[in-house]
């Protein structure tokens, strides 16, 4: 009987000693391996997972390679020599429409006389992704003056690239950079 008046049963203790020796963990050369592929197996998932998206949000250079920009280095130097050498001015206007930018161009020579029959064309691109870059040829309304209308353009920083050419051989005469912040 029990101290509380109760009926206890008795209740065996097992020895420790009888009890099955567990047997201790060993690292064989099979563990290693299955650890050595799992790890080099997540290095290398994480760097396909990096590089892809490292390709899809930056396109890269513009040039191939250094080569290519060498063999342009003179004609381009030539092209901006003959550029300066016409002195051609011009003006350019930008009305926000929406989502959309209109575009009015006036373009004068050096004595600030109309300069009429070129084709001109307009290319916005954005800074991080060429997926948003747009681009229209403006049409002559006037001696002189041209326009045109981009859609799609969203407010924030951009390159304006303005390229006149001669319609006859589409050989670029007038060639602009600037970058510029377009508000909402």
């Amino acid at each position: 009987m029990c101290c509380c008046g109760c009926m206890a049963m008795p209740v065996e203790i097992p020895d420790p000693a009888s009890a099955p020796a567990r047997e201790p963990f060993r690292l064989t050369g099979r563990h290693v391996l299955v650890i050595f592929i799992a790890f080099f197996g997540i290095v290398a998932a994480v760097n396909g997972y990096m590089m892809r998206q490292a390709l899809q949000t930056m396109p890269g250079l513009d040039a191939r390679n250094g080569y290519d920009v060498s063999q342009r280095y003179n004609a381009e130097l030539a092209a901006a020599a003959e550029q300066d050498r016409r002195g051609w001015k011009t003006e350019i206007r930008l009305d926000r429409k929406g989502n959309a930018l209109e575009l009015a161009l006036s373009l004068s020579d050096r004595d600030l006389r109309p300069v009429s029959g070129q084709r001109v064309k307009v290319r916005f691109a954005h800074p991080a992704s060429r997926h948003l870059d747009r681009e229209a040829t403006l049409s002559e309304t006037g001696r002189g003056r041209y326009s045109g209308n981009l859609p799609g353009i969203a407010a924030g920083q951009w390159s304006l690239i303005l390229t006149i050419e001669d319609p006859a051989d589409n050989l670029p005469l007038y060639t602009s950079r600037n970058r510029i912040e377009l508000g909402s």
